[in-house]
């Protein structure tokens, strides 16, 4: 059986549909491409390098002050740091869900607007939405 190609010079960046949107939502939509079989985290990883930035600023630009899945999965340098008081979190894996593990309520975790600021990782027109806000 010929091995279906992830690649599509079709689609932007060259990574299929499916892929694009694993990387933004973390959900693997397979009816985007339902005879290609789900992404390895190493494929992941390669689209997340090629188009990333693009899909950040996409995101960026309908949910400001958040970053999409692969932005937490493959470039957040560190994790959310847990706010509710007197209980340092210090068991931080990958397969955290944006930046919050799985097992834990992301209410006790740090917002990604608070994150985004903490680490000066604001994109400039983040910026000047929060000075918009006061």
């Amino acid at each position: 059986m010929p091995k279906i190609s992830r690649r599509n010079p079709n689609r932007r960046g060259g990574w299929s549909e499916r892929i694009r949107e694993r990387l933004l939502s973390g959900f693997d939509f397979d009816f985007l491409a339902p005879d290609e079989a789900p992404a390895s985290e190493d494929e992941l990883a390669a689209a997340w390098e090629d188009m990333g930035d693009d899909l950040t600023r996409e995101h960026a630009a309908e949910r400001p002050l958040s970053r999409p899945w692969g932005w937490w999965r493959f470039s957040a340098p560190q994790p959310r740091r847990r706010v509710e008081p007197g209980r340092p979190y210090t068991h931080y894996r990958r397969a955290a869900a944006y930046g919050v593990p799985a097992n834990c309520d992301p209410e006790e975790f740090e917002s990604d607007a608070d994150y985004l600021r903490r680490m000066g990782l604001l994109l400039p027109e983040e910026k000047a939405l929060l000075q918009e806000r006061g």
